[in-house]
């Protein structure tokens, strides 16, 4: 519902006011689950014992003054549930997570976007695979308009995690550059390089996803694409990707696509 469209745009509390919400769900299961799979029984999730695999998924997000040329202000909150008893562990996994996004114009070309966030995640159980995290982010992003026709960016991002269950901590840092450049009615160029520390009081697992794959140490991590419209039916992709973690050799991804439509 966006109140700056329509009846509501000419009231001042409203019309810089507007939200989004979905709800997803879906469950499957045996005989013995009897009704619990019918879709007006779908308000709450259920992992009663006749289920065998259950998902929902609940988005919202607020926009404040959206329309605004100085800036603007975003929330978006999530909320996820995830039971599968057909895996070795059949624990629940919940996430919880909280994203505050502003935007800031000081001068025409320059634009500023300060994010931060919070998310939990749990999966219950005993096993091995069990974990209780939770992890804070504080990220800054800054563009700058160049009269060429490029667009350059600075990032610098903060981030703290920790893992209850094994007594883990991680902080790490990420700063780099990025470029872009558009190409009217044809596609877009980009260019990013991020530099990362991290910092932790014990060997982290990879399966937390704490560090988002990267180890202890200074790791480094570069990225070229380009999408280009080459004919009135023809698409070029490129994109290539290069990472770069303590103790570990070099590693290189990329990708080529040529796309025809007839």
């Amino acid at each position: 519902m966006d109140f700056g469209r329509g009846q509501f745009k000419e009231v001042l509390l409203l019309k810089d006011f507007a939200f989004d919400v979905s709800v997803e769900s879906e469950r499957s299961g045996g005989s013995e689950s009897g009704d619990g799979l019918s879709p007006w029984l779908h308000r709450s999730f259920d992992e009663g014992e006749g289920i065998l695999a259950a998902k929902r998924n609940l988005r919202s997000t607020l926009h404040l003054f959206r329309r605004r040329r100085l800036g603007s202000v975003r929330l978006d909150a999530s909320l996820s549930d995830d039971l599968d008893r057909r895996m070795s562990e059949n624990g629940r996994i919940q996430v919880r997570g909280l994203i505050i996004l502003g935007k800031l114009r000081p001068r025409k070309g320059w634009d500023v976007e300060v994010r931060s966030e919070i998310k939990a995640r749990v999966r219950q159980g005993e096993g091995p695979f069990s974990h209780e995290i939770t992890k804070r982010g504080l990220g800054l992003r800054n563009w700058l308009r160049l009269r060429s026709g490029w667009k350059t960016g600075l990032n610098l991002v903060w981030g703290w995690g920790r893992e209850r269950s094994r007594d883990l901590s991680v902080r790490q840092i990420s700063a780099g550059p990025e470029v872009r450049r558009e190409f009217r009615g044809r596609g877009r160029l980009t260019g990013r390089f991020d530099w990362t520390r991290v910092s932790a009081n014990n060997t982290v697992p990879l399966f937390l996803g704490l560090t988002d794959g990267k180890r202890e140490g200074v790791n480094y991590q570069w990225r070229l694409g380009a999408d280009y419209r080459v004919g009135p039916f023809v698409d070029a992709f490129f994109s290539y990707d290069g990472t770069v973690r303590p103790e570990r050799p070099t590693l290189h991804v990329g990708r080529m696509e040529l796309r025809a439509t007839f």
